[in-house]
């Protein structure tokens, strides 16, 4: 159960999971089509979690990194490569 929690957190695109959320076909994504490679299922997992770190650290990279245990740069490269932007971008 717990792989599933974890798996439907992972692939949900929504903050609420429901419960045909965690018992997805193992061989269709949610919509019907072919499986999310593992590159797109880290990807929004990454996403996911960045933006909720940096949410509850006000959009502060340097706060946001070390709670993720990545350096600044690191951090501001995957932001980059997955399309996040912080209040102070704008």
């Amino acid at each position: 159960m717990r792989n599933r929690v974890e798996r439907a957190v992972a692939l949900s695109q929504t903050p609420r999971l429901s419960v045909g959320a965690l018992f997805l076909s193992e061989t269709t994504e949610a919509d019907g089509g072919p499986p999310a490679t593992l590159v797109e299922v880290r990807d929004r997992a990454e996403c996911q979690h960045i933006r909720a770190v940096l949410a509850d650290v006000a959009n502060r990279i340097e706060e946001t990194a070390k709670r993720l245990g990545v350096s600044p740069s690191t951090l501001c490269d995957k932001m980059r490569r997955l399309g996040i932007r912080s209040d102070s971008d704008a």
